[in-house]
């Protein structure tokens, strides 16, 4: 009653980030050697990437990205409201 069909690959990003990773939200990283946190997503075999000065900027573009490529079926890191910066 409550299951929805998807395809592997959407059923896949389902799941929650990775452990040991250097942030506490999904699709993000810290880059000691430039001192800036990284949003990185995969869609259609092409990563896209970009930098900013905090890790909560960085995980708000992730949230962005997730919405646009993968709507229902996307991993948000703020699910019920993106926080103010």
């Amino acid at each position: 009653n409550n299951l929805r069909i998807c395809t592997v690959a959407q059923n896949v990003r389902n799941r929650t980030k990775l452990i040991g990773t250097s942030s506490k939200y999904r699709g993000v990283s810290y880059r000691k050697r430039y001192n800036l946190w990284r949003a990185a997503i995969t869609y259609n075999y092409k990563t896209i990437e970009k930098s900013f000065k905090t890790e909560i900027e960085a995980a708000i573009m992730y949230d962005k990205w997730a919405k646009e490529f993968f709507g229902d079926f996307a991993n948000l890191n703020f699910k019920d409201s993106t926080p103010a910066l």
